[in-house]
């Protein structure tokens, strides 16, 4: 109670949203006797909340007056974090898609309907990037994609990543005019460490071989491919254990192995790690596995009992997979082939799945497909022309030039046996494909079952069944895919086919496994 001349009065301050009012307020609000309003606000909190104040005197007179309070919006700088402050380019670069590599993104504490966008600024301008292939993101997954130009000296370059919100759409009106609340920003650099290499030499190549001391088990007709700084082997059929046992099996076991410097003889040391001894999608070999957008995607193959699959299932760590189809739009298949490709043109860039031939029993004999389908997502397909002669097992290789990727295709089996042809592709960013045939028979036999694989700025072939039916231990070599040079590996290394093969850091080559004349081998060989 107060005294203002000879009456008292007091006064009545009442909410008209009580529930507003707890939001808004750690406490209070009160009204002091010099009729100042006090109160504590909740932290980052706005709005509006309307009063009514109610004076009443001793002669329990009294008069109300309402206001409405509005707690503006101080906004707060958003955050977001970066997959990886750093990121290694390796020598003979090809395109890169980092799928979720801004992560936990706010505009700020209870600031989510505000809209945010990200700039990218090349600090140093003289960073070797194609034209096409500077650094850019995508807000539909978040990611970040690049190409650069061929690079064999060690350098570093730095990217300013900048994430902006708009303050929000809205606006306060007071006396003094409309007040709208300013936008925020914050930064972050990454750097991109380009890795220096010596150029392709052919008289200067070498192959060594490796050991671990837990390789994963014999087998053939496996996957391999490149992915998170490591080459990974999924599946195949697991060799027999011992001459006398049973236990030979279709395997969906996951291994990934790391590649790094020691002090052994050749300098390079193997690091095998089994990521799951049985992964959720069925056994197989014959399959394909490849690196899209920056997740493992496995394909196809043959499965326990002849039976042929045409199931797509991706990974983004090799232990827990998610099917995303059981039943894709090309037919069931093995011996199939399969590759990634980031189409960087005039027009934009686009990362495509390409399923290129394969096989299927039908009846008491095999059918061959002549067929490439096309796809962003594993789901969605589309089939495109295919000049070349069907056939299975075939080896498939990505090249890449200053950001032009080029799908190369060379030999594998057809319907009257082996084949020695080459074609190349070219894929626009929309997805359309054009074949040209580079050689009808190339300077190595027909055979099948080998490996291709795009090698510093080089294709290489190796192994593979003939026509006679050996196996071959062959190793040849092109720069073009029409003129072709044999190497000669060493002694140890014994005659093979369906084996796996990836390039690792973009400077060696890794192989591993496979069949050769009597046996199933587990053994790691490293080109460099």
């Amino acid at each position: 109670m107060y005294t203002c001349s000879y009456q008292r009065y007091s006064f009545v301050l009442e909410a008209l949203d009580s529930n507003q009012g707890s939001i808004l307020f750690a406490a209070g609000p009160w009204i002091y006797p010099d009729g100042s309003l006090v109160f504590v606000l909740n932290q980052n909190v706005f709005g509006s909340i309307g009063f009514n104040v109610t004076m009443i005197d001793d002669g329990n007179k009294s008069y109300t007056k309402s206001f409405t309070l509005e707690v503006m919006n101080v906004n707060q700088p958003p955050t977001f974090l970066l997959q990886s402050p750093e990121i290694l380019v390796f020598p003979f670069s090809y395109p890169q898609y980092f799928s979720g590599f801004m992560q936990d993104l706010s505009a700020g504490p209870n600031e989510g309907f505000q809209k945010i966008s990200f700039t990218l600024t090349m600090l140093d301008p003289n960073a070797p990037f194609a034209i096409f292939g500077y650094p850019s993101y995508n807000s539909s997954d978040r990611s970040l994609s690049f190409c650069t130009l061929h690079s064999l000296v060690a350098q570093e370059a730095r990217l300013q990543v900048t994430m902006l919100d708009d303050g929000g759409n809205f606006t306060y009106a007071f006396p003094g005019g409309v007040l709208s609340p300013s936008s925020d920003l914050s930064r972050q650099i990454v750097t991109f460490k380009f890795l220096s290499t010596a150029p392709f030499a052919f008289d200067s190549l070498t192959m060594n071989l490796l050991y671990a001391d837990l390789a994963p088990r014999a087998r053939y007709g496996h996957a391999v491919t490149f992915y998170q700084y490591s080459v990974w082997i999924v599946g195949g059929f697991l060799a027999q254990t011992s001459p006398t046992s049973t236990d030979s099996s279709f395997s969906s076991d996951v291994w990934r192995v790391r590649l790094q410097t020691c002090s052994a003889p050749g300098g390079l040391c193997l690091q095998p790690e089994q990521v799951t001894a049985q992964a959720v999608w069925t056994s197989r070999y014959n399959h394909a596995v490849v690196t899209h957008r920056a997740a493992l995607v496995v394909l196809g193959g043959q499965a326990e009992g002849g039976r042929s699959l045409n199931d797509v299932w991706t990974s983004s760590d090799g232990e827990a997979w998610t099917q995303i189809t059981s039943s894709a739009a090309w037919s069931k298949r093995f011996g199939l082939a399969a590759v990634s490709v980031l189409a960087y043109d005039s027009e934009g860039k686009q990362e495509h799945l390409l399923v290129l031939g394969g096989a299927n029993f039908v009846g008491g004999g095999v059918e061959y497909h002549q067929d490439v389908w096309v796809s962003q997502d594993g789901l969605s397909w589309r089939e495109l022309p295919a000049p070349w002669q069907a056939r299975a097992h075939h080896g498939v290789a990505v090249t890449n030039v200053n950001c032009t990727q080029r799908v190369w295709l060379a030999g594998g089996q057809g319907a009257w046996g082996g084949l020695n042809d080459v074609w190349v592709a070219d894929l626009s960013s929309r997805g359309e494909v054009t074949w040209t045939a580079v050689s009808e028979s190339a300077g190595w036999s027909r055979r099948w079952g080998h490996a291709l694989v795009a090698f510093k700025d080089h294709l290489v072939l190796v192994g593979g069944r003939l026509e006679d039916l050996m196996i071959s231990r062959e190793v040849w070599v092109s720069a073009n895919g029409s003129s072709w040079q044999q190497w000669s590996p060493p002694a140890g290394f014994a005659q093979v086919t369906q084996f796996g093969a990836a390039v690792s850091n973009g400077t060696e080559l890794l192989m591993f496994g496979g069949r050769s004349f009597n046996e199933v081998v587990n053994t790691f060989w490293v080109t460099e």
